[in-house]
């Protein structure tokens, strides 16, 4: 972390950066900046994405494989982590994260994440996702402790992934993400996985709000071309509760 004391920075929100363009900032800001590299070598057209109260915030990375961000300090999390995607469609997506409360004026790299972007040569086309964004699925019924914070609001208590089985039926398909908030514990069902007559239960993420990496394994059916992620049912008629919870950086492989 590098704290900077001037206000004249390469910045844009909510679109793609011009890095060309100075901008003056005259509002408490976070700054994302760094550089996205395969083995020492730039990779361009990364897209870096992080929510900030809802908004999504965003660069391309330019052909020395450099991005920068600027978020107004009062739309980020002040507890728990907050979450960076880093995606091309060429390689696995990566998630940074950072503990809250960041620092005002003040700017933040990739922890060395981003260096270690590698090729997906197994990844399957998904037809109706996008790689770059972060999923929330519940009720917006949440508060007060760390897991229970979240970077965008609900996209509601389930969402349908459809992509491309090119794969054996021999073969399995490996679904990969990182999720936070999960609290199977305090509902009727824990969330899960959905794919054709298989289902797998998600478990606990980590009290202190930060992620876990989830890897599932599924028999592949080639007549099935859809993966559901699903929250947690209510409790009861009269509690009508659902989990709240966020996942980013999935992909879906063939392996043997």
């Amino acid at each position: 972390m590098i704290s900077i004391p001037f206000l004249f920075i390469f910045s844009c929100t909510n679109s793609k950066l011009d890095v060309e363009e100075e901008v003056v900032i005259d509002y408490e800001h976070v700054i994302f900046k760094d550089k996205v590299l395969e083995n020492g070598v730039p990779v361009q057209g990364a897209i870096v994405s992080v929510y900030g109260n809802g908004q999504r915030y965003f660069d391309e990375t330019d052909a020395k494989g450099e991005y920068s961000i600027v978020v107004p300090s009062e739309s980020l999390l002040v507890t728990g982590f907050i979450s960076l995607n880093i995606s091309h469609s060429d390689y696995k997506p990566l998630n940074v994260t950072y503990k809250a409360p960041l620092l005002s004026n003040s700017t933040y790299d990739s922890k060395s994440i981003a260096k270690t972007i590698v090729k997906c040569n197994n990844c399957l086309r998904v037809k109706n996702a996008n790689a770059t964004e972060l999923y929330h699925l519940g009720d917006d019924n949440f508060s007060g402790t760390a897991n229970s914070q979240f970077q965008k609001n609900s996209d509601g208590i389930e969402t349908f992934f459809s992509f491309v089985n090119t794969i054996g039926d021999d073969a399995k398909l490996k679904i990969t993400f990182e999720a936070k908030g999960l609290q199977p514990d305090r509902f009727n069902t824990p969330a899960m996985v959905v794919f054709g007559n298989q289902s797998i239960h998600l478990e606990e993420s980590p009290e202190d709000g930060s992620y876990q990496k989830y890897a599932l394994e599924f028999d592949n059916d080639k007549a099935i071309e859809t993966i559901e992620f699903r929250t947690s049912e209510p409790r009861s008629a009269t509690d009508l509760d659902v989990d709240d919870w966020e996942f980013t950086s999935f992909y879906i492989e063939g392996i043997d």
